[in-house]
């Protein structure tokens, strides 16, 4: 099983959870998503270094929540094969809004603080989802 943080509109903190499906942090907004970003994360295997991108993740999905346009919701999930890899999966409410780059000062502000490097040598795999199909 995973643990899981779940952060909703009406949450002011994350809920500990556990369960199939569940991932490390998840971020949940309003609306349907129409694009999704998919980030495959392969850290750098230090001591600390795990449990340092799992707390930074659980702030930047505070602040996408508040900040992010068209923000829908926010997953970090660990691979159950290696302690040290991870996916994200962002969701928004349409193709324009999962750019590359959000303009908010506060997460241009948290990614100039916080470099993908802080955690990793390799640099994160990102790959750009348009929704088609859903239940």
């Amino acid at each position: 099983m995973l643990e899981s943080w779940s952060s909703h509109p009406q949450d002011d903190g994350y809920g500990v959870g556990s369960g199939v499906g569940s991932g490390v942090g998840s971020g949940v907004g309003s609306g349907e998503a129409a694009s999704v970003n998919l980030v495959d994360i392969a850290l750098d295997a230090r001591p600390g270094n795990a449990a340092a991108f799992e707390a930074s993740r659980k702030e930047l999905l505070e602040l996408r929540k508040k900040h992010f346009q068209g923000f829908v919701s926010n997953w970090t999930l660990r691979f159950l094969g290696s302690a040290n890899r991870y996916l994200g999966v962002l969701q928004s409410s349409s193709r324009e809004m999962l750019g590359p780059v959000q303009t908010a000062p506060e997460l241009a502000a948290f990614t100039a603080a916080h470099p993908n490097t802080e955690w990793a040598s390799t640099p994160f795999l990102v790959e750009r989802y348009e929704v088609i199909q859903r239940l």
